[in-house]
């Protein structure tokens, strides 16, 4: 003999609240190494981006941070979000490792929209600052 469970409304509604809550609690515990105002720098970088495959180029990230933090704290920041896994590396480029880390990032800590260079084949110059960094080390 077989059982057959059915979820109601209410109770579908318990399970998937309850699984926001405990995504938003991880994404928290991952980005607790940054304060807000580097929540907010790197939500910026994500925010006119697409959620679900769509990468930044690893040189226009370095170059972002690097206007808006200098060279040594840029480098740090560049380091602690791949440790931390704000940022995960595919080929040359970087992306948030899942669609909904995007999505948190995006929705909870860009205080505003700004336009992400990501369509222009360019990198911000900045006067090539961020070019002599290795931020690999």
């Amino acid at each position: 003999m077989q059982t057959i469970i059915v979820m109601t409304a209410e109770g579908l509604n318990v399970v998937l609240e309850a699984g926001r809550a405990e995504r938003t609690a991880y994404y928290d515990r991952r980005a607790r190494d940054f304060d807000a105002e580097h929540q907010q720098g790197f939500a910026k970088l994500f925010i006119d981006v697409p959620s679900g495959g769509r990468s930044i180029a690893g040189s226009a990230i370095r170059a972002v941070l690097t206007q808006e933090y200098g060279p040594d704290e840029a480098k740090k920041s560049f380091r602690r979000a791949l440790h931390c896994g704000i940022l995960s590396k595919h080929a040359e480029s970087y992306a948030a490792p899942v669609p909904s880390m995007h999505d948190w990032l995006a929705s909870n800590h860009a205080s505003e929209q700004i336009k992400f260079p990501h369509e222009s084949p360019r990198t911000p110059n900045l006067d090539d600052r961020s070019a002599s960094i290795d931020f690999d080390r």
